[in-house]
């Protein structure tokens, strides 16, 4: 009788150690997809406004009328309201030995700025280099930016963006309203 009971132990204990390696239970299961494309680029263009690739978008917030410099003047203001600059910075990283310069045209003419759409009217955007206050000038349609890289095939190109009266145009004579702007950019290689 106790050789039975062992032998029943023992078979019991095999069996359950049978059972605690069978197959397990399968769970959840799916698909893990890659999607791109490869690109003849020789250079990123990365920035703090960066929405998707190659698209930035900046707020120039809700700015009085009065406050609007003048598209030879952005930075300065015909009241005692400040002016409201809107830093833009575009950050270029390039392949070694790449020489790039940056194509900006605006989608809208309007002088020497960048016309908006929307409900205001008598106003533009400026766009003015960071370093020296310099006027990024669309009177010919594009401004060229030679982008001087580092070492490293890095540059950040660093602009102002300013509402501004639209030439001839006094402050009074604004219209208030929604007023956006794009600017397209290219980079060309040498």
């Amino acid at each position: 009788m106790k050789t039975l009971s062992l032998s029943t132990a023992l078979l019991s204990a095999l069996v359950l150690s049978a059972a605690a390696q069978a197959a397990p239970t399968v769970g959840a299961q799916g698909k893990i997809n890659f999607t791109g494309d490869i690109n003849a680029d020789a250079c990123t263009v990365a920035g703090s406004g960066m929405a998707s690739r190659g698209v930035f978008n900046y707020d120039m917030g809700s700015v009085s009328n009065l406050s609007l410099g003048t598209e030879d003047a952005p930075a300065t203001s015909s009241t005692n309201l400040p002016s409201m600059p809107i830093p833009v910075e575009l950050t270029l990283q390039c392949a070694t030995g790449t020489q790039v310069t940056l194509a900006l045209t605006p989608a809208i003419a309007s002088g020497k700025g960048v016309g908006v759409s929307g409900l205001a009217t008598g106003a533009q955007i400026m766009l003015t280099k960071a370093t020296d206050g310099s006027i990024i000038d669309f009177t010919a349609g594009t401004n060229t930016i030679p982008a001087g890289l580092d070492s490293n095939g890095k540059v950040t190109v660093s602009l102002l963006a300013y509402y501004t009266r639209k030439a001839g145009v006094a402050a009074a004579a604004v219209t208030p309203g929604t007023a956006n702007g794009t600017v397209n950019y290219v980079l060309s290689y040498e």
